[in-house]
């Protein structure tokens, strides 16, 4: 996805319409020491073996990688960082979502658990939206 690409969240009851003001192919290169710190996150997240531990994770996350709060809060919450349980709790670093983009709502689209989003311009994870095929697109393929 381009900035400027008119994009929709797809698994939503209304997937609303929104453009893309930035994107972010890796959120490892805003951080101080790249993807290290992101290793260093997941290293600590499954030596954890509580609440308190976790937090103290996240925490030195946000302190020594340097990475902007906005992203930051995003990147842990939909990587499950702030999701704390015992089962399956242990992460990859294969399996951490790096590409994000910022969105500016147009029209917004629902939540899994409230009817509007609460944010009018916000960052996700890439692969949660779809780019919203125009009439130029389709007359270039013909």
């Amino acid at each position: 996805m381009e900035v400027g690409d008119l994009i929709t969240m797809y698994r939503r009851t209304n997937p609303g319409l929104g453009i893309v003001l930035e994107n972010v192919l890796d959120i490892s290169y805003l951080c101080r020491n790249g993807m290290r710190d992101i290793e260093v996150l997941v290293e600590m997240w499954n030596e954890a073996d509580n609440f308190s531990s976790r937090t103290k994770a996240i925490n030195e996350f946000m302190f020594y990688s340097k990475m902007p709060k906005d992203i930051a809060d995003v990147f842990l919450l939909t990587n499950n960082f702030y999701r704390y349980t015992t089962i399956n709790a242990d992460k990859t670093v294969n399996q951490i979502k790096l590409r994000y983009i910022k969105i500016i709502w147009v029209s917004p689209p629902s939540d899994y658990s409230i009817r509007i989003s609460r944010k009018k311009i916000e960052w996700y994870p890439t692969q949660w939206a779809r780019k919203v095929k125009t009439d130029d697109e389709d007359l270039t393929k013909e």
